[in-house]
């Protein structure tokens, strides 16, 4: 699925209502409000009149405040059978946006002295509604510690699972 505030696919179905033949057509999906296409426009071939093709975009998701349906706006180019360049009006489309993973973390040390190493264990839990498919935590810099390892995997996280990943710094 796709989530606010994330990136991911959107697939689109179209057909050709009209009476001639639409050759090189391509669809492109409209920015918009919610939805910033990453997918210049997406190839679609001929078209026969009553003909269907599918197309899948890669796009951004912004100022999504909850899950829902979010119209998007699209538009497809193509050359009549007179071989001029035409275009649709714009076609509006409806995309289900869904919570996504959202997260809660706990962090626990050990002890950490000057000129030594020690370990911080992190433990996420998966608050949302969804899994979460390869998950890793991430160390970001942090004065006055040297970070000697910055990733952990988490793998997946069901609704309601926890992981914990250790990181080990210098002090």
């Amino acid at each position: 699925g796709i989530y606010r505030n994330a990136d991911g696919a959107v697939t689109v179905t179209l057909q050709n209502t009209g009476s001639e033949t639409a050759r090189d057509a391509s669809l492109r999906m409209l920015e918009s409000t919610h939805f910033r296409p990453r997918t210049d426009g997406v190839s679609v071939g001929r078209l026969e009149p009553g003909e269907t093709a599918t197309a899948t975009f890669q796009t951004g998701i912004a100022n999504v405040d909850e899950a829902g349906e979010y119209a998007a706006n699209f538009r497809l180019h193509y050359d009549d059978e007179n071989g001029n360049a035409a275009e649709s009006a714009v076609r509006t489309g409806s995309v289900p946006v869904a919570e996504g993973p959202e997260f809660e973390l706990s962090a626990e040390t050990e002890a950490l002295y000057v000129d030594s190493i020690g370990a911080v264990s992190v433990t996420v839990e998966n608050t949302g509604d969804r899994a979460a498919t390869d998950a890793r935590a991430l160390l970001q810099p942090l004065e006055p510690f040297s970070r000697l390892s910055t990733q952990g995997n988490l793998g997946t996280l069901e609704p309601g699972e926890t992981a914990t990943t250790t990181f080990k710094l210098e002090a």
